[in-house]
């Protein structure tokens, strides 16, 4: 039989996958399991079929470890480890029947013949405030739900439809669509039912698991992520974040952005940084903020990263979402790095990546005032720069063998703003420009504004956007305000339930006497309105004036 796996059932002796079109086939199978001690009892045991004795590495040292197979995927032992991911995770991955895969079955082995990933059909359905439900159809929105059968759905409890594999999206931890959840489910290896409900860090972290695994590396149950001892000037030296700069609020013409391309996991791969490099007797690298690196082998971290950046590059110019779904888990390597839950973290290695991030930062500035730029802004893992613009390839060019990340030209501004508050202090992460493609805002724009202010500022760009040059873009924005102004204070008071939305923890609320959760419209504080149109007024003059 050949089919693409959607979904995979362990049961005693064997795997029930699930294949598109709702067939079923059945495998046969063994579950490991490890333990430090084992009892005389389980040589005799009726769901044991073998005992073999095996010699695996720790961050301690070397450890001895009895692998137990077994016909029963709940078996009960005591003294395990290795025992994420679990135990008929591992063994459905050994058989070679992972999630999304075609493959072939035969009456014992598993042929895998590829990515079936597009070969599945599924359905999306998204609820939205005040408004039918958004439906995706193999990722084209339609206006109606199908009750045809398809292999599987990303739906809301109360939405009914008829699918092989249904997902409750209630579930969902983070703001991914039903593909980007298929792909972690390919990154991971872990069944779509198991990667509805995880966090980032579980996505991460199986993925580190699967090369310690690999390694004959155990995995530990809990990771004590305790630092050294050290005095205040050390910590104070060590425990930074990334750059930042602040640029002076105003418009400036002809500026270029510029970005490393996943900066903080490039670093983590470039400088071998993970748990059992960092700190461990072996100084083939000291940093000046006392950490020590090993390179005498690749670090499980940036091995695990290294599959995915490359994943992200692959999906770069075949599937946005599936790109930003992997985005999101790099995103999250650094941050994990440090976290006390982290089984292959250190804080001491999540101190070398905000070292090594600064320090790439200010070789980037260093090499553009010695080719003549001004430096706008910088922020984190992005430049903006203006002047001798031939520069820019050689900029890039010097950039990327200094620092071994890729560069990009990420957008060519016209004219770019950086925002300030009422008290003239700038707002670092709130800019925008235009560019050649069209408007780039960041953070002006934000979830946890009415609607009202949403549809406020994007009319603000649009005007902007009809402009090239910031003398021209404050004289129209300065004139079209006290009239945009108007419309949306009547609209304070008089608009559509929507207009008055708030999203806040992802859950959307509107203004009354007090704040209450919009199901349904029960009315709004129009002066509450009226004053947030009025303060962001304000705020947009000061940034055009």
């Amino acid at each position: 039989m050949k089919g693409v796996i959607i979904d995979i059932v362990p049961e005693w002796g064997r795997l029930k996958l699930l294949l598109d079109g709702g067939r079923k086939a059945y495998v046969p199978v063994t579950y490991p399991f490890y333990v430090k001690e084992i009892d005389a009892s389980a040589y005799s045991h009726p769901d044991v079929v073998s005992v073999e004795r095996e010699t695996w590495r720790t961050f301690e040292g070397r450890l001895p470890l009895f692998r137990i197979e077994s016909f029963n995927h709940k078996l009960r032992v005591r003294n395990r480890v290795n025992s994420f991911p679990p135990s008929w995770v591992q063994a459905y991955v050994r058989k070679g029947a992972l999630p999304l895969r075609k493959v072939e079955i035969g009456k014992k082995d598993v042929i895998d013949l590829g990515d079936g990933f597009y070969e599945v059909k599924t359905l999306e359905v998204k609820k939205q405030p005040f408004s039918k439900p958004k439906v995706l159809l193999n990722g084209e929105e339609i206006d109606y739900i199908p009750t045809n059968a398809v292999d599987i759905s990303l739906s809301p409890p109360s939405v009914r439809v008829s699918s092989h594999l249904s997902l409750n999206s209630n579930k969902v931890r983070v703001n991914v669509g039903l593909r980007g959840l298929m792909e972690w489910s390919v990154i991971s290896k872990m069944s779509l039912l198991m990667v509805v409900s995880s966090t980032i860090g579980k996505i991460l972290t199986t993925n580190e698991a699967w090369t310690a695994l690999s390694r004959k590396f155990v995995v530990p149950n809990v990771r004590p992520n305790v630092e050294r001892e050290r005095t205040i000037s050390e910590i104070r030296d060590a425990d930074k974040g990334g750059l930042i700069l602040f640029p002076k609020p105003g418009i400036y013409d002809d500026a270029v952005q510029i970005d490393f391309n996943s900066m903080y996991p490039s670093l983590i791969i470039n400088n071998n940084i993970s748990a059992e490099t960092v700190n461990v007797g072996c100084e083939d690298v000291r940093t000046e903020i006392g950490h020590t690196i090993c390179r005498k082998e690749v670090g499980i971290v940036p091995e695990s990263l290294d599959y995915l950046v490359r994943r992200k590059e692959e999906m770069r110019n075949m599937d946005r979402e599936r790109m930003e779904a992997i985005k999101w888990v790099l995103v999250a390597s650094f941050g994990y790095l440090g976290y006390r839950n982290s089984r292959f973290g250190k804080i001491e290695a999540y101190e070398l990546v905000t070292f090594f991030s600064r320090k790439t930062m200010r070789r980037a500035i260093e090499v553009a005032k010695d080719l003549g730029m001004e430096v706008l802004h910088g922020l984190i893992d992005s430049l903006i720069v203006r002047g001798k613009r031939d520069k820019i390839p050689t900029l890039i060019e010097e950039l990327e063998r200094a620092t071994g990340i890729k560069l990009k030209v990420d957008a060519d501004f016209y004219w770019v703003c950086f925002t300030s508050s009422d008290k003239g202090e700038p707002y670092p992460q709130r800019y925008f420009g235009k560019t050649k493609s069209g408007m780039k805002v960041k953070g002006v724009v934000r979830r946890n504004q009415p609607k009202l202010i949403q549809d406020f500022l994007e009319e603000v760009l649009l005007i902007a956007s009809t402009e090239d040059s910031a003398d021209d873009v404050k004289r129209k924005v300065v004139d079209a305000l006290p009239q945009l102004t108007e419309r949306y204070l009547f609209r304070a008071h008089f608009g559509s339930p929507r207009d008055y939305v708030i999203m806040i923890k992802g859950k959307p609320y509107i203004k009354g006497i007090k704040f209450y959760t919009a199901r349904e419209y029960l009315g709004h504080d129009p002066l509450y309105y009226e004053e947030y149109v009025k303060r962001t007024s304000l705020e947009v003059k000061r940034w055009f004036s």
